[in-house]
């Protein structure tokens, strides 16, 4: 999808931001893992908080993205 909508021309932004967030996620995730099984000492928190942020990102995909197509880019 991300090089459908950014094109040739800024494909290599693109993706370098998303990899990026999602190395920040893989640093994040164990941290906030540990938090939440230290506080409760149970995993069910854990995957309670994985499974509202799935939730969030299929209400964002359903309800935010539209059309996937590419981006019209000014010449310059």
């Amino acid at each position: 999808m991300s090089q459908t909508i950014a094109g040739p021309r800024a494909i290599g932004r693109w993706m370098g931001l998303q990899l990026m967030i999602g190395n920040v996620a893989g640093i994040i995730a164990p941290v906030v893992t540990g938090v939440a099984i230290d506080l409760t000492g149970t995993f069910s928190a854990a995957f309670w908080v994985v499974a509202s942020f799935y939730i969030f990102a299929a209400f964002t995909w359903i309800f935010i993205v539209q059309k996937v197509e590419p981006l019209q880019w000014d010449p310059a």
